[in-house]
């Protein structure tokens, strides 16, 4: 399989999605470590789920969970920096075609989520 099929819920059980997210980030690991078309094409896929699914739980379940006291300002803060770690490194892996990712980077430095080491300057 070369062309992969993003899932894009309009609704949902939060969690649920989660959990779906994650096992297709998983099938699409395997695919990128693949050789040839198909690495490409997992490794694109990847990208768009996810900056999706961060941008996600970054507006809708980390805050519910944090209003909730399901989770700490602190561990609300520290998945955003993790989400922004990671599409650095999807710039870094070729994945600069997907125009929101370096609008989403860009915001995220603005917002102080990422520091020197991992924007490598």
């Amino acid at each position: 399989m070369s062309d992969y099929v993003i899932p894009r819920p309009a609704s949902g059980d939060i969690v649920r999605l989660i959990l779906e997210d994650h096992r297709l980030f998983e099938d699409l690991l395997r695919g990128m470590r693949t050789v040839g078309l198909h690495r490409d094409a997992a490794r694109r896929a990847f990208a768009e789920l996810h900056v999706a699914h961060a941008v996600a739980e970054e507006e809708v379940a980390l805050p519910t969970l944090q209003r909730r006291r399901a989770i700490t300002r602190h561990e609300q803060h520290h998945g955003e920096e993790e989400h922004a770690e990671a599409h650095v490194e999807l710039l870094d892996a070729g994945c600069a075609s997907l125009p929101q990712l370096r609008r989403i980077v860009g915001q995220a430095e603005d917002e102080g989520l990422l520091d020197s080491d991992d924007t490598g300057q």
